[in-house]
C-alpha cells in the first residue's frame, strides 16, 4: 500500500488546523479559504516542478501530465506555488504581504514533516547506502525507487524528527510580540538551511548543477528568501 498520498493528506489537514488554531476568529472563513488556495497552488507547483524537471519521460500521451495519483512531485515546485498562492491570498484577504506569511506559512510543518515519512514509507529521498553493515548499527532498511531495500542512513526519519523539534521550538515562540515577517523569514530561513544539509547525505538520482544536487540549489534560493523577509521585518518605521 502506497501510504504517501495518505501522509499528504494528513499534513494538510494538519496543516489546516494550524492555520485555523492562530487565525482570529472573525475571518477564520476567509484564511480557510486562502489556506485551499495555497494549498492547491502547491500541489499544481509540486506536479509542474517534477514535469519541468523530468520532461524526457512525458513523451507518451500529455494526458499522464495530469495523474498525480502515479506519482511524481516536486517539493521545490511545491514552496513555489504555495510561496505565490501566499502572495495571491494576501491580496484576497487585502492584508499586508508579511502578516499574512507570518500565518499561512504554518502550513508548512506538518507536510515538511509527514512528506518526509511519506518518502521513508515510499522509497524517495532516501539517504546513502551504508557499505559495512558490520559497524553501521545506526543504518536502517530503506526501500528505494527500484524497489530494492538496502541498509541506508536513516535520513527520513531522521529530517522528520529534525523538522519537528524545529518547528517545535518556533510553536513555542509568542507570535503576537514578534514584528509582521519575523515568522515568517526564521520559519522559511530555518527550513531552507535543514533541507540543504539534508541533502548532504541524499543518494536518491536528480541532475546536478555546477559540483550541487538542484535541490541544493533550491534550498539557496529559499533561504534567500527567507532573509529578505528576515531582514524586512527589521526595518524601521514599520
Amino acid at each position: 500500500m502506497n501510504y504517501f498520498p495518505l501522509l499528504l493528506a494528513a499534513g494538510s489537514i494538519l496543516g489546516l488546523a494550524l492555520v485555523a488554531w492562530r487565525a482570529p476568529r472573525q475571518t477564520l472563513s476567509r484564511w480557510l479559504w486562502a489556506c485551499l488556495l495555497v494549498l492547491v497552488l502547491s500541489l499544481l507547483g509540486a506536479r509542474a516542478g517534477f514535469i519541468l524537471t523530468h520532461a524526457a519521460a512525458y513523451t507518451r500521451p500529455l494526458l499522464e501530465i495530469f495523474m498525480i495519483w502515479e506519482g511524481g512531485l516536486s517539493w521545490v515546485g511545491a514552496m513555489a506555488g504555495g510561496l505565490a498562492g501566499i502572495g495571491l491570498a494576501a491580496l484576497f484577504l487585502q492584508m499586508p504581504l508579511d502578516m499574512t506569511a507570518d500565518l499561512l506559512l504554518w502550513l508548512l510543518p506538518p507536510l515538511a514533516i509527514l512528506t518526509w515519512l511519506g518518502c521513508w514509507f515510499s522509497g524517495c529521498a532516501y539517504g546513502i547506502a551504508v557499505l559495512d553493515d558490520t559497524e553501521a548499527w545506526w543504518g536502517i532498511n530503506t526501500l528505494d525507487e527500484t524497489g530494492q531495500t538496502l541498509l541506508r542512513a536513516p535520513l527520513q526519519p531522521l529530517a522528520a524528527l529534525i523538522l519537528l523539534a524545529f518547528f517545535f521550538r518556533m510553536e513555542l515562540e509568542d507570535a503576537s510580540r514578534l514584528p509582521p515577517g519575523r515568522m515568517a523569514g526564521i520559519l522559511l530561513s530555518g527550513f531552507s538551511v535543514l533541507q540543504f544539509l539534508f541533502t548532504v547525505v541524499r543518494e536518491d538520482p536528480v541532475q546536478i548543477l555546477y559540483g550541487l544536487r538542484v535541490d541544493a540549489w533550491a534550498c539557496l534560493a529559499l533561504l534567500g528568501v527567507g532573509l529578505m523577509v528576515l531582514g524586512w521585518s527589521f526595518r524601521p518605521n514599520r
